[in-house]
């Protein structure tokens, strides 16, 4: 038989001492005419007569969870230890009959069975909640785990390439490289971090990004606000990512705008980019719009509004968190 332990089983125990202090001092149980110092005596005997039917109780649920199994047998279970129980509730002194007996053991073994199944109840769903937020937990370092290798692939690439044609330059792009590597190891474990710091690594994956484009591209981004305010690690990043190489044409032209207005617990970002009349990849596939979607719904549910999809010709990502 599995029990009930911990803080459930003394919770459960409360509960049941103080129904049958209730169940002493009024009906069914007995008789209102009862002397107040014969009650002292009776509930302690009362709450050990009433142990074997509740016990036996949770072990037919725990052995036959299906009601339709479990209900019959509770049912005998209760009118036997009514019959059992008789002679001593007789000798507490209370005038009843059989049936009056089996009527309030199967009451205090009914609010038993719901006390406690209520509390599984409550377990389970804190289980479920547990399991969500591991669940969601686990596709936000996935998300940032495969923006970390993506970005570090195009890092280097840009790097490969800027050595060969500009040397010189190495040492700049090393160091840069090595500030952006630094951001993505320390925000791999946090779900928040300072739009300062999203901003920086953005303006990184801006300036390699140009690095490996042609020399008519643009990408223009604008701050303006608060920049201490914490924001979702790497979400923002993606977006712009996203952007960077789904809107780069088939001469490596790109044409991306930014924008990130921080107010009083207010945030608005926008990116958009030109679509090439022959695009590498569907817009808006990139990193997967459905996992920053599911991550906003962990972080801010609620508070968070996202929309992508073309727009005037132009493929656009709008965030707005509150």
């Amino acid at each position: 038989m599995r029990e009930v332990t911990g803080s459930a089983w003394r919770w459960a125990l409360g509960v049941f001492v103080a129904l049958l202090v209730g169940v002493a001092l009024i009906s069914p149980f007995g008789d209102p005419n009862l002397p107040t110092g014969r009650i002292a005596f009776i509930v302690p005997v009362l709450f050990g007569l009433m142990l074997g039917p509740v016990l036996s109780s949770f072990a037919v649920v725990d052995r036959w969870p299906r009601i339709g199994l479990a209900l019959p047998t509770i049912l005998v279970l209760v009118v036997g230890w009514a019959l059992v129980l008789r002679p001593v509730i007789v000798w507490l002194g209370f005038r009843q009959s059989v049936m009056q007996d089996i009527i309030n053991v199967g009451a205090v073994v009914g609010v038993m069975l719901a006390i406690r199944g209520a509390w599984r109840g409550i377990r389970a769903r804190r289980a479920l909640e547990e399991a969500e937020r591991l669940r969601e937990l686990a596709e936000q370092r996935a998300f940032q785990a495969q923006l970390s290798p993506h970005a570090l692939h195009n890092l280097l690439n840009t790097l490969y390439a800027a050595s060969l044609a500009s040397p010189g330059r190495v040492p700049e792009l090393v160091l840069a490289l090595s500030g952006m590597m630094r951001y993505l190891a320390l925000s791999a474990g946090r779900d928040l971090v300072t739009a300062s710091d999203e901003w920086a690594f953005m303006e990184g994956c801006r300036r390699f990004a140009l690095e490996r484009s042609s020399p008519d591209s643009r990408v223009d981004m604008v701050l303006e606000g608060d920049a201490d305010e914490a924001v979702p690690s790497l979400l923002m990043a993606s977006l712009l990512e996203n952007a960077l190489k789904n809107g780069r044409d088939t001469e490596g032209r790109i044409d991306v705008v930014v924008h990130l207005a921080i107010e009083v617990s207010t945030l608005r970002f926008r990116v958009d980019n030109a679509v090439p009349s022959s695009p590498s990849a569907e817009p808006g596939m990139g990193l997967g719009h459905s996992l920053v979607r599911r991550r906003l719904a962990h972080l801010y549910p609620g508070r968070h509004r996202f929309e992508a999809g073309m727009r005037d010709g132009r493929y656009v990502a709008e965030l707005d968190l509150w």
